[in-house]
Parts: structure tokens; C-alpha cells; sequence
């Protein structure tokens, strides 16, 4: 299972495992049981990692988003009251 989980080691060679460190063997040990080779068991684990930072990267493009309309919002107050019907339509809502 070479390359598959590296754990800590101490000065004195010891292993050490932390928690992600036994998650990511249990996932490694269910995927091989369900008779998938080590190969995909890795290919799996770095799609799974891809998908993670993927995620992360769409929550942050969420929150910019909701800051930036929550922006528009507060500069749209400002505009005389003829105006902000057709600016609300530009920004959708």
C-alpha cells in the first residue's frame, strides 16, 4: 500500500497515525475489499481530494458572490427611486 497513506514518523522511526491518517485506511481498506487494485484505489483517493478543493473553491466563489450582490445592494439604495427598478432587473432580482 506504498504511497497510499504516509504517517507521521517519529525521530525514533515510530509511526505515528492521526485520525485523517485512519479515515483515509478505512476508505483504502473498503475500496480494496470491494475488489478495486491499489492503482485505483489511489486514482479514487486523488479524484476525491480534486473534488474536496474543488468544493472548496466554489464555496469561496459563493461567498464573493454574496458579498458582492450584498455591495450592489447597499450602492442601489443610493440611486433615486426612478432608477432602481431597471437597475433591480440588471442584477436579477
Amino acid at each position: 500500500r506504498r504511497g497510499l497513506l504516509t504517517p507521521y514518523r517519529t525521530p525514533g522511526g515510530t509511526r505515528r497515525y492521526s485520525e485523517q491518517d485512519l479515515e483515509r485506511l478505512r476508505a483504502i481498506q473498503a475500496l480494496t475489499q470491494a475488489g478495486i487494485n491499489l492503482e485505483g484505489v489511489k486514482r479514487i483517493l486523488q479524484l476525491e481530494g480534486a473534488v474536496e478543493r474543488l468544493q472548496d473553491q466554489l464555496d469561496a466563489i459563493k461567498d464573493q458572490l454574496a458579498d458582492a450582490r450584498a455591495e450592489a445592494n447597499e450602492s442601489l439604495s443610493s440611486l433615486p427611486d426612478i432608477l432602481r427598478p431597471t437597475i433591480q432587473d440588471l442584477l436579477g432580482g
